[in-house]
């Protein structure tokens, strides 16, 4: 069961990412133009993933999609700002080179496509699509911290960690930690929009180092 589990987790992130970069790759557009591509290909596609394996009860909220109480919001606020600040200096301290490589962006490519579109898309496809799929088919926790920490919370959390990896190792942790709160606060209000928002946080303090 769990490898069953890890195994449809895997094709589903492959199903997601693997179209989107082919076809980014046909069209071949520009720098400026393929990061919206990317974010918007891989949303639609994660979204039919999510619609085809919803519940008839519940639907999408099953999948986060439902909204969240103050008491999430204001924790995912209160966590992401110390939290996004100490491990932003500390991955531009080991990472030093721009997270954007070589592309040009104007500032309010940076807002609309880091700040706002990256965080929505990713908390959709992996504490939405993935942590859930995981969720639903290996319900194991274990003690953390004077806590319980969810396998699938943890199993997303390192997935989200080692995509970050062609950064550098201090950004892969930073995302490991990123992956673990957003995975923690989606699990527990059962909304993604906690979650959005602590990822919102940490990549606006990385925006503007």
């Amino acid at each position: 069961m769990p490898l069953r589990a890890l195994g449809l987790v895997t094709l589903l992130f492959l199903g997601v990412y693997l179209p989107t970069f082919l076809i980014v790759g046909l069209i071949k557009p520009s720098p400026q133009m393929a990061i919206p591509l990317i974010i918007g290909l891989s949303l639609a596609i994660a979204l039919t993933f999510i619609y085809f394996l919803s519940s008839s009860t519940r639907g999408f909220s099953d999948f986060g999609f439902e909204g969240s109480g103050y008491r999430y919001i204001w924790i995912a606020t209160t966590l992401g700002v110390p939290a996004g600040f100490v491990l932003t200096f500390v991955a531009s301290r080991y990472n030093p080179a721009n997270p954007f490589g070589d592309v040009s962006l104007q500032p309010w490519m940076i807002f609309l496509y880091f700040i706002v579109g990256a965080p929505i898309q990713e908390e959709v496809i992996f504490r939405g699509l993935l942590q859930t799929t995981l969720e639903q088919r290996l319900r194991v926790s274990f003690p953390a911290l004077g806590t319980s920490i969810s396998s699938a919370v943890l199993i997303v959390a390192v997935l989200f960690g080692l995509i970050h990896l062609a950064i550098g190792v201090a950004t892969a942790v930073a995302a490991l930690v990123l992956g673990l709160l957003a995975g923690e606060l989606r699990r527990r209000s059962s909304s993604l929009l906690p979650a959005i928002v602590l990822h919102a946080i940490f990549n606006g303090f990385s925006a503007m180092w």
